[in-house]
């Protein structure tokens, strides 16, 4: 008799598309008797690997860094509005030559900040030394200075360069520990359920088919998906 479950190698799978597999597959044995399927330790196994790998993808948008970098992305949010800020409040002093040259500032920094909390954070770093690029150009510097801005410009640019070291010390990290991780994690789930598919098939061997086709049917199904995921992703690499 042909095994019930075709097993495939899943190891070219993307880690989202194989959670998903997984997941799929773990909410449909909650649906059998796993104790009368002579599966309980098994189910039991990969269940814990399963939420252990899981855990693993989650950690890749955690580190000890993140509290830096949110808190340094708000310093450097809030530098921003207080620009903007000074700036308009020059604009509508008594002063007409300052008024003119805060107007003309507003100009230069408002085109890149109109939507600036909104925008992912690498985007936001490039944006905010586009705005500090501009206000050191030669034409703009004597603005700067006329309207006491040199401070803030400064501090915008000392603080976009630490929020730029956090960011790159955090990926690093997540390159050398937490992908290691996550990589450990997937093997050893995806062993699991080899053995769970293993164990499958043999007790349907031993006892009676029927009671197992059901699960195997739908473990199949959710293979053959996958496996289709993979192939339209190479198929999508080869036409680039």
């Amino acid at each position: 008799m042909a095994e019930l479950i075709k097993v495939y190698a899943l190891r070219e799978a993307h880690t989202s598309h194989l959670f998903g597999l997984m997941d799929s597959i773990s909410e449909r044995l909650k649906k059998e008797d796993i104790e009368q399927l002579h599966l309980t330790e098994n189910v039991i196994a990969f269940d814990k690997a399963l939420a252990e790998f899981g855990e693993a993808i989650r950690q890749k948008s955690k580190t000890v860094l993140t509290s830096k970098i949110n808190q340094t992305d708000r310093v450097r949010c809030n530098i921003v509005r207080g620009l903007i800020h000074h700036l308009k409040g020059y604009a509508l002093m008594p002063n007409a030559e300052e008024e003119m040259m805060a107007k003309q500032l507003l100009n230069v920094v408002k085109k890149y900040t109109n939507y600036i909390d909104l925008l992912p954070l690498r985007e936001k770093t490039g944006v905010i030394d586009v705005i500090t690029g501009s206000l050191q150009k030669e034409n703009l510097k004597p603005l700067v200075q006329r309207l006491h801005l040199e401070r803030v410009v400064a501090d915008l640019i000392r603080v976009n360069d630490e929020f730029s070291g956090y960011y790159a010390s955090r990926n690093e990290i997540r390159a050398n520990y937490v992908v290691g991780l996550t990589l450990k994690r997937r093997q050893e789930m995806l062993s699991q359920f080899y053995e769970l598919c293993r164990v499958i098939n043999a007790n349907a061997l031993l006892y009676d088919e029927a009671p197992y086709r059901g699960l195997a049917n739908i473990i199949n199904v959710e293979i053959a998906k996958t496996r289709e995921k993979i192939k339209a992703r190479k198929s999508r690499a080869k036409e680039r």
